[in-house]
């Protein structure tokens, strides 16, 4: 039992807190302050009450994406924010597209921006209720809501009503508009069944000449069974009809006349086609009491078991077919047909958990904390985690077990967990990366990070405190297989070569953190640009201005002459090497060599773009730009103002533009 305002154990318990705030939103106020930060929690509390959104905590109200969510829930959310956010136009049109009905909330200038109301009536075609005119009349806005919703047809101009094009489109989208339409269309025939194929309830609103019109009828019962009830008597009453009615859904056996309540022919057809198992609730009890019958009649349907002989509910066999996995039923009201004395007998709840472990959450509590029906509900869910007693849930030895025997990933743990040395030490033999989900304690133990880096060879450097990373003890042991911990290094780390260049050979751009004198030693750079050529960024200077280096570099990544000393920069065969591989790496060499018109001919050879680092007199050479328009129709805009009207560079220009 729920308990009642303040004082029940629902305000801390999230699982009882969903299930109280779906009935009262209101009470959020009472929940703790972490179920007041939990999304689902609060949304669940919005659904249904939106001045919930008040006792959300202040946090859930700074992300947009919990905002949009909760008007998704209720729009009526609106009313409750911040006024900051009601008159941001940029937070209004991304919230209608969330949920269009919002337009009813909107203040009046929103109500008449025709790109919100458009928007609105996309989303949600009813909201044209609520648009101002001229858009409520507006024929785009009018025909993109009835194309939404049907419905929308009662909010619309008259004529709408009146115009078969605008009908047709409604009628498509949802059949019950036909009570809108005017009334010439509703003796149509053609437009009836295509109000009836998008919405079978349309049978109600039809004449009655059409209420006897047997395809129109079955088309209604295919799309809503309950639009049997709608049909004429006369057909409820035709055996020929009735055979086709429930072989399209068996549960349209409710609304037939009740002579065919004992005939085999149309029960069976039903039973076979009742997805809520009412066949069996209005077949006669001598079908009820038959034992094949009821086996077919739960196979289809988990529903079946309530209208069966109390003696099936006994029934072993029928029982567990009844909650079958595949069932979509709620197995907390198949159950309360199951037999007492079955739901007290282990090896049948063993047997249920093992088809659908989602049952977990509605046996008797000494099951819950059975290990072995526990473990057989996880294995075929994993979810029934939340439904095991709250004692396993804080048994580490069962869940290594769990762990050990794949009956359970990483992922699927409980947080508290996490604190947990021997979980952490057996989910980090798994993956490195599980070490994220440790507890911010055991990521801060110094004796525990070392323990797992030692012993079990983790490398989890990346995921350990920032407190940690300057612990030698830890850097060098990451250093064995983790080159990005040389930037945590301290002097004498830096300078032991045999760890920078273990470093450098994983990636290249540790050469950053290295000590000075690797920095300007030859080999040692000339490792780091052979693998990644940037590192020249972090070279000493004097190997900056080493031709035969930056040639190396150049060569493999044209655009690390930006890391190359000035008088390279002006070394035709340096820029010439560089801008062969990456044309735009002109932009980097000396001024004097982006007035040389060969070094700009083969850069803009290799790249039509790197025309804008050419000088302003090359810039305005025809030939060049010509060329470099060709290459790449960009290189129009950087060219000199004065070929722009040049009619064979535009004409180039427009053609490789396309």
């Amino acid at each position: 039992m729920l308990g009642q305002g303040p004082s029940g154990e629902w305000v801390s318990d999230r699982e009882q807190a969903i299930e109280h705030l779906q009935y009262n939103g209101s009470h959020l106020k009472y929940v703790n302050d972490e179920l007041k930060k939990d999304e689902q929690v609060v949304l669940t509390a919005i659904g249904s009450d939106a001045s919930a959104f008040n006792y959300a905590d202040e946090s859930l109200k700074k992300e947009e994406s919990f905002l949009l969510s909760a008007l998704l829930y209720n729009s009526e959310t609106f009313e409750y924010l911040d006024e900051s956010l009601k008159t941001d136009r940029d937070f209004v049109l991304e919230a209608v597209d969330y949920n269009g009905l919002l337009l009813e909330y909107l203040s009046e200038p929103f109500k008449s921006d025709r790109e919100i109301v458009l928007i609105s009536v996309k989303d949600d075609g009813l909201a044209l209720e609520y648009a101002q005119e001229p858009h409520k009349s507006d024929k785009e806005v009018v025909l993109a809501a009835i194309g939404n919703d049907g419905l929308a047809l009662e909010f619309a101009p008259e004529s709408y009503a009146k115009d078969k094009a605008a009908v047709v489109k409604a009628l498509k989208s949802n059949g019950l508009a036909l009570g809108f339409v005017d009334e010439p269309f509703k003796q149509d025939r053609e437009l009836v069944l295509m109000a009836v194929n998008s919405g079978g309830l349309a049978l109600e609103r039809v004449d009655s000449k059409f209420q006897k019109d047997k395809a129109i009828v079955l088309a209604a019962i295919k799309n809503d069974v309950d639009a049997t009830e709608f049909a004429d008597t006369s057909l409820l009453k035709d055996r020929a009809f009735v055979l086709k009615a429930v072989a399209l859904n068996g549960d349209a056996l409710a609304y037939v006349d009740s002579s065919f309540y004992n005939d085999e022919q149309v029960v069976l057809s039903a039973i076979d086609s009742s997805g809520l198992g009412e066949a069996l609730r209005y077949a006669d009890d001598q079908f009820k009491k038959d034992r094949s019958v009821v086996l077919r009649a739960v196979a289809q349907s988990g529903y079946a078991l309530e209208y069966a002989a109390p003696r099936f509910q006994k029934d072993r066999e029928i029982t567990l077919l009844a909650l079958k996995r595949d069932s979509w039923a709620p197995y907390d009201y198949i159950l309360d047909f199951v037999d007492d004395g079955l739901k007290q007998d282990r090896s049948f709840i063993l047997a249920a958990a093992a088809q659908n472990g989602a049952i977990l959450k509605y046996v008797d509590a000494q099951f819950k904390q059975d290990k072995e029906i526990v473990i057989a509900a996880l294995k075929q869910s994993p979810g029934a985690i939340g439904f095991m007693a709250e004692s396993l849930k804080h048994d580490t030895d069962f869940f290594l077990q769990l762990l050990d025997n794949d009956v359970l990933s990483t992922g699927d743990l409980p947080e508290a967990l996490y604190s947990e040395r021997s979980i952490i030490r057996r989910i980090v033999k798994e993956s490195d990366y599980a070490f994220t989900n440790a507890a911010s304690d055991l990521k801060k133990d110094r004796a525990f990070v070392l323990s797992l880096m030692k012993d079990d060879g983790a490398d989890i450097f990346d995921y350990i405190d920032e407190s940690l990373k300057s612990d030698q003890e830890i850097v060098r042991l990451a250093l064995e297989h983790h080159a990005s911990a040389l930037e945590y290094a301290d002097a004498a780390l830096r300078k032991d070569k045999a760890i920078v260049m273990r470093a450098i050979k994983d990636n290249a751009m540790m050469l950053e953190y290295a000590d000075a004198a690797f920095r300007a030693d030859k080999d040692v750079v000339l490792a780091a640009i052979q693998t990644k050529p940037n590192a020249l960024k972090f070279a000493d200077p004097v190997l900056k201005a080493d031709k035969a280096l930056v040639l190396a570099a150049v060569s493999r990544d044209g655009t690390t002459l930006q890391y190359a000393s000035s008088a390279l920069k002006k070394d035709p065969e340096v820029v010439f090497r560089a801008i062969s591989n990456s044309g735009v790496a002109l932009e980097y060499a000396d001024e004097s060599l982006r007035n040389n018109r060969d070094i700009v001919l083969r850069a803009i050879t290799d790249s039509g773009e790197a025309f804008q680092y050419a000088s302003d007199a090359l810039r305005a050479d025809k030939a060049l730009a010509l060329l470099a328009v060709k290459s790449d129709p960009r290189a129009y805009q950087f060219m000199d103002d004065s070929l722009l009207d040049d009619e064979a560079i535009r004409q180039a220009y427009l053609k490789h533009l396309h």
